[in-house]
């Protein structure tokens, strides 16, 4: 095939769908939409190198009103987000084919479980730029009353919480592997076996309830963080005031914070070790600093750092339940 066969192949699998639903306006059918967009995606997989963006360029440039929608599904099957936004960022489309577009987002996102996290963002971020500019500015041809501004508005901001709502469960099934769960179980019998303040099981609980019910916009690092490093010093506390009671003593008095106290003292009985300190030291100092890094969002920081004080708090707890059973 070579170019000019390619341009008259796409042409009359658009027209086809363009002539049989544009009289009097540009209505659909689903099965024609459906059959229109397969009929273009199996064009493309039949393509490679020059005429495969050759191929690209015409979808991106297609003069046929009311079915961009399709080019746009199109992209977006066959990963191609940055040209299928193009496409729907492009002033001068019918306001009726930007919903169209976003109904067909809707639907791709709801049935192709192959978007990686990054397109995902990058899918967000699009939608962050389109909902910026406002339905005036992509459809400047046609008065658009407050009404239908804010439907707009309201529209993508549902497609952006869905987008959420798929990272969120493609995170949480990387989380639910047998061990990391197993491992939370674990902390949290050894809680209620260790006769430990409930407080404790549920601080454990809120940390994993924030992750899963806050959104991506009105997450808060400052909170997840707080909520991470209380874990760290209740656990260390309630895991000294057990052993001093188990040992009938009284945990030493020293100059600084409790938590420097309480870590001491479960030093002096082993129950931390002299190679383990720093790593609490250095991460609760990590717990206490304020800001981000550009390298990694909030949200899987926090993920990490949860991870990391299931498993710090199972190895304190599961010293000193040992260490009550041998003495």
């Amino acid at each position: 095939m070579n170019a000019a066969e390619l341009v008259k192949k796409m042409n009359v699998i658009l027209e086809q769908e363009y002539n049989v639903h544009s009289k009097p306006v540009c209505g659909k059918t689903l099965r024609t939409q459906r059959e229109t967009v397969e009929a273009l995606i199996n064009l493309h997989k039949r393509l490679s190198g020059n005429l495969g963006r050759s191929f690209e360029e015409l979808l991106l440039g297609n003069p046929i009103p009311c079915i961009s929608h399709l080019p746009f599904e199109l992209f977006l099957r066959i990963g191609k987000i940055e040209s299928a936004f193009m496409i729907f960022l492009k002033p001068g489309e019918a306001l009726i084919e930007k919903f169209r577009m976003l109904n067909r987002l809707e639907m791709v996102l709801r049935n192709d479980s192959n978007f990686t996290d990054k397109k995902l963002e990058i899918i967000k971020n699009y939608l962050l730029q389109a909902e910026e500019k406002g339905i005036h500015v992509l459809a400047p041809n046609e008065e658009i009353g407050l009404r239908v501004s804010i439907s707009f508005s309201k529209r993508i901001k549902s497609i952006r919480e869905l987008v959420t709502e798929i990272r969120f469960e493609k995170v949480k099934d990387e989380l639910s592997g047998e061990m990391l769960e197993e491992d939370f179980e674990q902390v949290t019998e050894k809680i209620d076996t260790l006769g430990l303040p409930s407080v404790l099981s549920k601080a454990f609980n809120n940390v994993k309830e924030y992750y899963w019910k806050s959104k991506d916009d009105d997450f808060e690092r400052s909170k997840g963080t707080n909520f991470i490093r209380n874990i760290l010093v209740e656990t260390v506390k309630y895991a000294s005031v057990k052993l001093s009671e188990f040992k009938k003593e009284t945990i030493p008095k020293m100059e600084g914070t409790e938590f420097v106290r309480f870590k001491s003292y479960l030093k002096s009985k082993d129950v931390i070790t002299e190679d383990e300190m720093p790593i609490i030291n250095g991460f609760h100092s990590l717990l206490s600093s304020t800001g981000s890094h550009s390298l990694i969002s909030d949200r899987e920081a926090y993920r990490l750092k949860m991870n990391m004080i299931v498993e710090l708090s199972l190895l304190i707890l599961t010293r000193l339940e040992n260490f009550l059973k041998a003495t």
